[in-house]
């Protein structure tokens, strides 16, 4: 009767911190805006496939490089989509990850797949906004022979993932606004990083414009508008990708 009773509290422990798990991925998922939405269709310049992951490939050109992104946390990957079509736009070919419960911790080694169905591609470079680009380092630690860059957008790496003798390329773009990665805390991580890493600070703006997600709880107010805030986004990302034009960059403080 002791076992019993002591196997019933168990299955009724688990099922309580199964419901509690479950509300609390269920609760503040951040929610694709219509603009994401309606850059997830495919046109004359951009094709995109969603299955395993939602991949961006240019039509009128063939990719020989391409980007991995890691989403944010609880971030639903197709809010990312309007970033992923600009770079397609541009020539490269791009996948967003589609992560565990929207949590790049669940999926850290995802990009294995991604590299392993795109074996045409010379060279990957991977970004990751805020959890995501944690998770990135992460990955890349152990995989730098893979990669030709890591872009950090609104993060830093873990003391567990020290790239400061990497000789990876690596840019770290942040928001002077940002409320959730503040420059601060990234500031404090970049003994972690080469002396070779390019900084990147866009005045005015915060950590839910890396995205198209409307405003995330706890971060502070852009002085930018989303569109001017992802242009810059964009722009530095592409200058790590083609490395001849890293003397364009204005880099921040």
């Amino acid at each position: 009767m002791k076992v019993k009773k002591i196997l019933t509290i168990i299955s009724g422990v688990i099922l309580i911190l199964s419901i509690a798990f479950v509300s609390y991925l269920s609760m503040g998922q951040a929610i694709p805006m219509p603009e994401a939405l309606a850059a997830m269709k495919s046109d004359e310049k951009v094709e995109i496939t969603n299955k395993d992951f939602i991949v961006f490939t240019p039509i009128n050109t063939k990719a020989e490089k391409a980007l991995i992104i890691y989403p944010g946390g609880k971030v639903k990957p197709e809010a990312y989509a309007p970033t992923a079509r600009a770079f397609a736009e541009r020539g490269i070919k791009t996948i967003i990850v589609k992560m565990p419960f929207n949590l790049a911790i669940f999926g850290i080694n995802k990009a294995d797949k991604v590299i392993e169905q795109n074996n045409d591609i010379k060279k990957w470079y991977i970004a990751g906004h805020s959890l995501g680009g944690v998770m990135a380092a992460r990955y890349v630690k152990s995989h730098q022979d893979a990669f030709d860059g890591l872009i950090l957008w609104a993060s830093y790496p873990e003391e567990s993932s020290d790239l400061s003798e990497s000789t990876l390329p690596i840019m770290s773009i942040y928001g002077r606004n940002d409320g959730l990665t503040q420059p601060g805390k990234i500031s404090k991580t970049r003994h972690l990083l080469p002396d070779s890493i390019l900084w990147v600070s866009i005045a005015g703006g915060n950590h839910s414009q890396f995205g198209w997600y409307g405003f995330q709880k706890g971060d502070e107010a852009a002085d930018i508008s989303r569109e001017e805030q992802q242009k810059q986004i964009v722009d530095a990302t592409m200058e790590i990708i083609n490395p001849a034009a890293w003397q364009n960059i204005k880099i921040g403080d």
